[in-house]
């Protein structure tokens, strides 16, 4: 069995959930719960904070003061070969910038995978530190975000983007 566990941090845009084991961070979701399941099978969820939690949440704030524009925090992520890169991807954007679903998806490795790509997207297992907010429309519009579009205009402004 694994320790796992959740737990609750507010910051300047919006509360965010974490799970983490002592290893890693393995989800981080605008609100106060996590979406999805399967942390109950095989682990023991715990609700509290540890080492992994603290220093993803730290880090956030930085981020958020405009003072961190690189996270560095162990992941442990599962999804498919192709959310793994899609998510890989998109951890290549740079701070102020963005790309189309399209681009996304060509740098997955499938330029008609659009859809896909967003599907993928909407999938991402830690936001922010995986910047899916960077991701936007061909049209250079907000489209869909776990967090509402008022968080993504507030992050993408934060970067100047």
């Amino acid at each position: 069995m694994t320790i796992k566990y959740i737990c609750t941090y507010d910051t300047a845009i919006s509360p965010v959930t974490m799970v983490a084991s002592d290893a890693a961070l393995e989800r981080l979701d605008f609100g106060a719960s996590v979406k999805g399941s399967g942390y109950e099978c095989g682990s023991i969820l715990v609700h509290g904070k540890n080492e992994i939690t603290e220093l993803a949440h730290l880090q956030i704030v930085e981020y958020l003061e405009g003072k961190r524009r690189e996270f560095d925090i162990a992941l442990s992520l599962r999804g498919s070969d192709f959310q793994m890169r899609v998510w890989a991807a998109m951890r290549e954007i740079p701070w102020g910038k963005t790309l189309t679903y399209k681009e996304i998806a060509a740098l997955s490795g499938n330029a008609k995978a659009s859809r896909a790509a967003g599907g993928a997207i909407h999938r991402n297992p830690v936001v922010i530190i995986i910047p899916c907010h960077r991701v936007i429309g061909a049209d250079g519009g907000l489209t869909g975000f776990g967090g509402g579009l008022d968080v993504k205009r507030r992050l993408l402004e934060l970067e100047g983007a």
